[in-house]
């Protein structure tokens, strides 16, 4: 769907010339979201949530503009109408805190990004294992020839961590009404790692806010 255009932008803003930049932009997203061990369950996603930061969210040095929008403005003039198209949607994704409200919906389900409480019809056919309404998770949306996909990488957070999630979102969005739910993520994701280091210890006790 996307994929093989990704996986171009990815090559073009991982050269050589820009190994020392990723370094420092890996280094400074786990520190942001907790250093990840290949010991640890979630070290794949994490990964993978870094590449989707790295070419959605971080500026490359020198340009300004994320990966995904830097390769389009370089190449825009070669690029056919249709993929003109799913490269400009590659620089609208976004990336949020989403609690599912409804499951079995036309296009598959609907979330809410819990900060801003927008809502968002998902296509997805692939019937998520496990996913049910209520649930709290970190997830990218990528707008894909007129419907929103999820880009496949997620962070899910404990059943038993919704009510207090939920609460701090509220109290973020009151503090600061054009508060993203983004930065909520990355502050759940250090708590999501604590969890799965520590399992012995409630959720309740991990899933703390200020």
């Amino acid at each position: 769907m996307y994929q093989p255009q990704l996986d171009r932008v990815l090559a073009w803003a991982s050269g050589p010339d820009r190994q020392e930049e990723i370094l420092r932009a890996k280094a400074a997203f786990f520190e942001r979201i907790g250093e990840a061990h290949e010991e640890d369950r979630s070290f794949e996603q994490r990964l993978a949530l870094f590449v989707e930061h790295f070419l959605f969210d971080r500026p490359l040095d020198g340009t300004g503009a994320p990966p995904a929008a830097a390769y389009l403005e370089a190449n825009r003039a070669a690029l056919s109408p249709e993929e003109l198209g799913t490269f400009e949607a590659l620089t609208r994704s976004v990336h949020g805190i989403f609690e599912v409200r409804k499951l079995g919906t036309k296009l598959g389900l609907k979330v809410r990004d819990v900060v801003s409480r927008t809502d968002y019809d998902i296509l997805e056919r692939r019937g998520l294992v496990a996913l049910s309404k209520g649930d709290i998770l970190d997830a990218r949306l990528l707008p894909i020839d007129g419907n929103l996909v999820f880009s496949g990488h997620f962070l899910y957070h404990p059943a038993e961590a919704r009510k207090a999630i939920l609460t701090e979102a509220k109290r973020r969005k009151k503090a600061d009404p054009t508060a993203s739910s983004s930065e909520l993520a990355y502050d759940l994701a250090r708590l999501a790692l604590k969890l799965d280091r520590y399992r012995g210890v409630p959720v309740e006790n991990i899933y703390k806010f200020g």
